[in-house]
């Protein structure tokens, strides 16, 4: 791995680039720019050229920023930027075919397969669903890039790609016949898991049934897929999954942990 990758971090810029952190940081270097200044003006530029190149790699300076710049920047009475869709929307099902099934559709194949259960009040998974999704996830938090990659090629249906970004596959990247989109690697291995495991508790699902349904199936997450963390129920402000923390109306899942979106509720 080359040293441009080690510094580099792709979760945090390009179509991911946290827009609070990046103002922040580069707020706090014009003022190091400006103190540095007053000793010399060499220094001055060479701490501004340091430091953008640095916010333009790693989307941020400053250790923690990704946790602390979204609530700090949400108070400020200015509007955030906006910007592409954040990667806690982002989902396998969104590289595939545009005649893949619907939601109603879906949902009716996952009641059918006993792999959701429905008691006329709430939906809910069934706990051997649930067992081997989550012996899934315990197999691939592990796994390299490529590995993590390649089981989300492994289900879903023919003509969709993946390939890892970032160290160690921070960010996978599903392209199909519809585009593309930028999973963050927890909810790659959330989907990539659930589509596995639906493979084996519901092998008469078809694959676009199972690609369609690895979204949905993440609103059941109870703890996060990379580290265990009990998930909570909160809004993008509180966490840095998001590239655009003023969704105020949004409900998400996020892991406090990791700090990443990891579902978005319908409005």
């Amino acid at each position: 791995m080359s040293a441009f990758e080690r510094i580099r971090r792709p979760e945090y810029t390009g179509r991911n680039r946290c827009w609070p952190c990046t103002i922040t940081n580069a707020a706090l270097l014009a003022v190091l720019g400006a103190v540095a200044a007053v000793v010399w003006l060499p220094l001055a530029a060479a701490v501004l050229a340091g430091g953008g190149a640095g916010i333009w790699l790693r989307g941020y300076l400053v250790p923690y920023t990704p946790r602390v710049a979204p609530p700090l920047f949400d108070r400020l009475p200015i509007s955030s930027p906006k910007s592409g869709e954040a990667t806690g929307r982002g989902s396998i099902a969104g590289a595939g075919d545009s005649a893949a099934p619907d939601g109603e559709a879906v949902l009716g194949a996952l009641l059918d397969a006993g792999v959701v259960t429905d008691d006329g009040e709430a939906l809910a998974l069934d706990p051997s669903f649930r067992d081997a999704w989550t012996d899934e996830q315990r197999t691939l938090r592990d796994a390299d890039g490529e590995a993590l990659a390649a089981a989300i090629e492994s289900t879903t249906p023919e003509g969709v790609t993946a390939r890892a970004q970032g160290t160690n596959g921070a960010l996978i990247l599903v392209e199909g016949s519809d585009g593309g989109v930028t999973l963050a690697r927890p909810i790659a291995v959330a989907e990539a898991a659930a589509a596995r495991a639906l493979e084996t508790t519901a092998p008469e699902l078809s694959a676009a049934v199972r690609a369609g349904a690895v979204r949905p199936l993440r609103g059941f997450l109870e703890s996060c897929p990379v580290c265990e963390t009990e998930v909570v129920e909160t809004t993008p402000r509180s966490c840095c999954g998001t590239t655009n923390p003023r969704y105020e109306d949004d409900r998400i899942l996020a892991c406090p942990s990791c700090d990443r979106r990891l579902y978005t509720f319908p409005a």
